[in-house]
């Protein structure tokens, strides 16, 4: 970020660690409901793709409401 002419701070700093942990929450939340179909005998890759589809606007209403 300095060799761009930014500065760090510790805005920035709580900006990423903040993107980094909505990020982490969303791949938990579609890996905990694809383990919950794979239990279920679903194949790996329709589990993890219906669960990539069913969670997609949760994780996307979270995170646009911590954004707001």
């Amino acid at each position: 970020l300095q060799a761009i002419g930014f500065t760090l701070n510790i805005v920035v700093l709580f900006s990423l660690i903040m993107v980094t942990g909505m990020l982490v929450d969303g791949a938990i939340v579609v890996a905990e409901y694809a383990e919950r179909l794979l239990q279920a005998g679903r194949s790996a890759r329709q589990a993890y793709s219906e669960a990539a589809n069913r969670m997609a606007w949760p994780i996307i209403s979270s995170t646009a409401t911590t954004l707001a």
